[in-house]
């Protein structure tokens, strides 16, 4: 079994991780060395995601809470 693939990452003031050169490196080598392995979304899965998050309304730039409100 390959060694797991370790990384230091920093989190933005929205909590969210910067993915690193390093990380995407591994994943094209990965993808070029088994392609075989992508798989794509089907249509039904797409369907529920739609239906899941359907009226959902998200602003990406409104400031978080630091508690659990």
């Amino acid at each position: 079994m390959p060694a797991p693939l370790e990384v230091e990452s920093t989190l933005t003031d929205r909590y969210q991780t910067t993915v690193q050169g390093v990380f995407l490196d591994f994943l094209a080598r990965d993808i070029a060395m088994q392609p075989q392995r992508l798989q794509a979304i089907d249509a039904s899965l797409m369907q529920r995601l739609h239906t899941l998050t359907d009226g959902v309304e998200v602003d990406l730039h409104a400031v978080l809470s630091a508690d659990n409100e």
